[in-house]
């Protein structure tokens, strides 16, 4: 329990951390420079990592064709937010603090949802409901602000 809190923490915090370099960046480059650049460096760091710390031959021996159709869906939807997200807080209105947290508070009610419909996970217990309400109470809030 305690590396789960751990690691949810590093996660927020890397999450909370990365906006603001992307902001930065922005200042710089344009959203699709930005989102492509980001991609590459990317691409460089997790090459480096695996060869590191991972398994790079497990990759082919775990190949099959729908975990990579999940992979290839999962890079597209993450492109598609990553460049959103930069042309969002790269409009003068917006604030990237504001803006941030709504995307991010989006995500848990998209992900509860579509985890029911397509993993039959319980989302009708009180707590979730619960929790997601004050989620759409609190985009609602922080929407009422400049962006």
């Amino acid at each position: 329990m305690l590396e789960l809190a751990m690691f949810i923490s590093i996660t927020g915090f890397l999450w909370g951390l990365g906006p603001i370099f992307d902001k930065v960046a922005l200042n710089y480059f344009s959203s699709e420079n930005a989102t492509f650049l980001r991609a590459v460096v990317g691409a460089i760091f997790v090459s480096f990592f695996i060869l590191i710390a991972g398994n790079p031959k497990a990759i082919i021996s775990e190949f099959n064709i729908r975990g990579f159709a999940a992979i290839i869906g999962s890079a597209v939807v993450g492109f598609g937010g990553v460049y959103t997200f930069y042309r969002v807080i790269n409009l003068p209105q917006s604030q990237v603090s504001t803006a941030y947290a709504i995307a991010l508070a989006i995500c848990p009610v998209v992900t509860a949802i579509l985890a029911h419909i397509y993993f039959g996970e319980n989302l009708f217990k009180l707590t979730k409901i619960s929790g997601l309400l004050f989620i759409v109470v609190g985009i609602f809030l922080v929407a009422n602000q400049k962006l």
